[in-house]
């Protein structure tokens, strides 16, 4: 076959590929699951759902393994609503929001700061506030109206017009002494159909919602099933655009890719092999989950594999280097929530491939060692490998590989995940003002991890504390 003949070949391939991708992040529910998936039975009642962080088989559409997501399904007549009572937990930070189960995009968001307590409590989340408070309680209303674009009402989470919506509630790193759910356990619901027929509460309203328990795995399967596991077929056609490269797409100096929708997953596959002009024609809005993220959490992916390097065994070790941003100290139970801080939570994650999103390992901020001008050094790599001085006492986080790899046979590959969630107004290096893609280094600056592969010896030259070369 001639050149032209493999060109049209490869850009026909693609174009097949992008259309799988888009299709997969709106599939509707059916299809058969790919892979088994159950969510966590000690963190499920009738009405809710627990999808944890660990271990890996249920950490599905959970991207850290510092949140703890429940997962409700709610069926909202026109007129109907359900009313939710809750406490504050003693936590980092907690969020609401409202899905299209069958597109697994997002509807709404409501961020804890914004919630107003109840007459005689406190919201712990807000600046300046006593975070031990005991008088700590709050309700929400969820209708399926559609947000206004001013004057929204306070303490309501819509489903623009979704009669069946999925309502998630997650909770991100209790403090310490606390249980997974920082002492508040699981909210409570109120079920009204219409204003005209009396309000269900306890199990009544679980049934009425959902049908109960019976719906509840099925209700998981196909927002995970409709959207991750379709994408399986097209992870394995893009990797094979370069079937001669096995770290592909990885590159030695990383690239750090931040998520605006599924369709865009493609980008770093077309990029590599060298399919510029397809990879320009990939949307750039913030759509499904992203559409969620861009005012509560935002995440960058990164393509990596620990066979670049020195070591021709493949036994290399990633270093991370870059400055953190001022987050909140909340782990040791801190009595004030901080203000004066840049973003509400960071991380750094290793997952699998995005077909199959699971998370093996996390670091979140307050488990990175800083120095004095909050410079962090993170190594990521199998425990095996791991360096002698990538320890706490020597100022060096170390995030564990894994052994899985991206889940499709290459075991020295993986994907790394950064988290900024919640910046403040004046803090513009977050991944929330990435407009366009492309521009994450020119936006993030200094907060946006550098990277380089060293045999593991290489490293541990390095000293203890270790030697920060990019500083």
């Amino acid at each position: 076959m001639g050149r032209s003949g493999r060109s049209r070949t490869q850009a026909w391939r693609t174009t097949v590929i992008v259309a799988v991708l888009t299709l997969a992040a709106s599939a509707a529910p059916g299809a058969t699951p790919a892979v088994a998936a159950d969510p966590r039975p000690d963190l499920t009642t009738c009405f809710w759902a627990g999808v944890a962080g660990a271990p890996p088989a249920t950490n599905r559409l959970v991207s850290d393994r510092n949140e703890l997501a429940f997962i409700g399904l709610v069926v909202l007549p026109p007129g109907g609503t359900v009313r939710i009572q809750h406490v504050f937990p003693y936590a980092r930070s907690v969020s609401w929001s409202t899905y299209d189960p069958f597109a697994f995009s997002a509807l709404d968001v409501l961020r804890d700061h914004a919630i107003a307590p109840a007459p005689g409590s406190v919201n712990p989340f807000v600046a300046g506030a006593p975070r031990q408070a005991p008088q700590r309680r709050y309700s929400l209303t969820v209708t399926a109206a559609r947000r206004p674009a001013e004057g929204a009402a306070p303490n309501t989470l819509y489903t623009n017009g979704k009669t069946v919506a999925a309502l998630f509630y997650r909770v991100y790193v209790p403090d310490r002494g606390r249980d997974r759910l920082g002492d508040a356990g699981l909210p409570e619901l109120t079920y009204r159909p219409s204003r005209w027929l009396p309000a269900l509460t306890g199990d009544r309203a679980c049934h009425a919602l959902n049908g109960g328990r019976r719906l509840t795995a099925p209700l998981y399967e196909t927002l995970w099933n409709s959207t991750l596991v379709a994408l399986s077929p097209a992870y394995l056609s893009l990797r094979a655009l370069k079937p001669e490269s096995r770290t592909f797409p990885a590159v030695p100096e990383g690239r750090w890719d931040t998520f605006f929708n599924f369709t865009r997953l493609a980008e770093p596959f077309l990029r590599e092999a060298g399919l510029t002009a397809q990879a320009r024609q990939l949307p750039v809005a913030r759509e499904g989950p992203a559409a969620d993220w861009s005012s509560d959490s935002a995440i960058a992916f990164n393509y990596v594999d620990r066979q670049l390097g020195p070591a021709q065994d493949g036994r290399n070790v990633l270093v991370l280097r870059g400055t953190m941003p001022r987050t909140p100290r909340t782990a040791a139970g801190t009595a004030v929530m901080d203000g004066d801080v840049d973003l509400r939570y960071w991380s750094l994650c290793m997952m699998n491939a995005f077909s199959l999103g699971e998370t093996s390992a996390c670091l979140y901020d307050e488990e990175v060692p800083l120095d004095a001008r909050r410079r962090y050094t993170v190594v990521v790599s199998a425990p095996h490998d791991r360096p002698a001085n990538a320890t706490d006492a020597c100022g060096v986080a170390w995030l564990d590989w894994g052994a899985v790899g991206d889940g499709f046979g290459r075991t020295t590959a993986g994907t790394l995940t950064l988290r900024n969630q919640d910046p403040s107004p004046g803090f513009a290096q977050a991944l929330q003002h990435v407009e366009r893609p492309g521009t994450e280094r020119e936006v993030l600056g200094a907060f946006l991890p550098e990277q380089e592969y060293l045999a593991p010896r290489h490293f541990e030259a390095l000293g203890c504390p270790a030697r920060d070369e990019g500083a």
